[in-house]
């Protein structure tokens, strides 16, 4: 602060703090910056062609030292506050570097303050970076995720809960079918197990072929028995009748057979539909384990997103207001009363010196006189001399 003040108002070569070596504030100083020109002079007479180059190291150090040594600050009482004094032989240039300094020190708080601030708004805007690309990156997962395995929100029914829901149905359906199908059948094979010719059956039944064979198998029974009364077992028309009824049976049977084996063919396919449906009902139930596990996983990804982007947004407003607080470059250093020019000298006080060389000199006579008192041979009186010589004095 010193050596900028000096450079401010110029002083690096005012005789009053030593400078260019041929004066000074007192005797040491103005020999000392003497002996330092010369030398200066001497070691580098190429450098004494300006002001500013004629200033030596050794010589700024002295000035810079006698600047220092003028400089009193002081706290007042248990406050804040300080006072700042600066001795010159100058009373205007005593109250004008004061100020100086005071300026300097508010103007060098202010550049701290600024640097501070710069450095904080570099990390600031650093960390800035790193956050909002931590949000990139996490909702960019999110939006992966959510659109590459279709995965609804925890809570809402997504396709493949339906898909279960539906093919579960289905397959219900298809085991009572296939059920319902292995029953008729075992009901036709005990049907003809009891050779009653199934007329109980359903299936046969709503046959219209066999309805149709049964009624001329009925017809030819009339026949065979009228003809069995009529001309005997024998008789070529009984045996032609008895033909015609075999032909009749086997007609049913071969019906019977194609009813059958109908029936085992749709046992066949409802058992290969319950088998499809079933392994499509794992096959679901496992995609939508999998889905669970994705929609815990997105949530969590979620949860992450969501905390980076408020982490952002609170980090985006503490830098707004962080920039609006140091836009304004005010300083917490306050001077309450500039340094005004002084009407009387601080240096040297008058009455002080009267008073105490007053003092000082009538100690210094009394002592003298007694000292030349004491120190002065011969007679001063005649009672001395009377009583020295014993005789009386005429």
């Amino acid at each position: 602060i010193a050596e900028k003040v000096i450079d401010r108002l110029v002083l690096w070569s005012d005789p009053e703090f030593g400078g260019a070596g041929d004066a000074g504030p007192d005797l040491v100083d103005r020999v000392r910056g003497y002996f330092d020109g010369l030398l200066g002079a001497a070691r580098s007479p190429e450098r004494s062609a300006g002001p500013s180059e004629a200033v030596t190291l050794r010589n700024r150090l002295m000035v810079s030292e006698a600047f220092r040594r003028r400089i009193a600050v002081r706290p007042l009482g248990q406050s804040f506050m300080v006072d700042l004094q600066f001795d010159a032989d100058s009373a205007e240039k005593a109250a004008r570097i004061a100020n100086a300094i005071v300026d300097s020190y508010v103007a060098n708080v202010i550049d701290d303050d600024q640097q501070r601030e710069q450095k904080r708004r570099d990390w600031l805007a650093t960390r800035g970076v790193e956050l909002r690309k931590n949000v990139v990156e996490a909702e960019g997962a999110v939006a992966e995720m959510t659109v590459r395995r279709g995965i609804a929100e925890i809570g809402q029914v997504t396709i493949t809960d339906r898909q279960i829901t539906e093919t579960s149905a289905e397959l219900a359906r298809a085991r009572a079918h296939r059920g319902e199908v292995a029953a008729r059948l075992g009901v036709v094979l005990a049907a003809l197990s009891r050779d009653d010719g199934g007329e109980s059956v359903a299936e046969v039944q709503s046959s219209n072929l066999i309805q149709q064979l049964k009624e001329q198998e009925a017809i030819v029974l009339r026949r065979i028995g009228e003809l069995d009364a009529r001309f005997g077992a024998r008789h070529p028309k009984m045996i032609d009748a008895r033909a015609e009824l075999a032909d009749l049976r086997a007609k049913i049977h071969d019906e019977m057979g194609r009813i059958i084996q109908r029936l085992r063919d749709d046992q066949k396919i409802a058992e290969a539909r319950e088998a499809s449906l079933a392994a499509a009902l794992t096959k679901l139930q496992d995609e939508q384990a999998h889905q669970v596990r994705d929609q815990v996983l997105l949530h969590e990804l979620k949860r992450k997103a969501e905390l980076n982007r408020k982490l952002y947004e609170e980090f985006l407003a503490k830098v707004n207001l962080a920039t609006q607080t140091t836009t304004r470059q005010e300083s917490h250093v306050r001077v309450i009363s500039p340094a005004q020019p002084p009407v009387d000298p601080s240096y040297p006080r008058r009455p002080m010196i009267i008073a105490l060389g007053s003092v000082l000199s009538g100690a210094f006579g009394v002592f003298l006189i007694l000292l030349i008192e004491r120190l002065r041979t011969g007679f001063r009186t005649s009672s001395q001399v009377e009583q020295t010589a014993q005789l009386s004095l005429l």
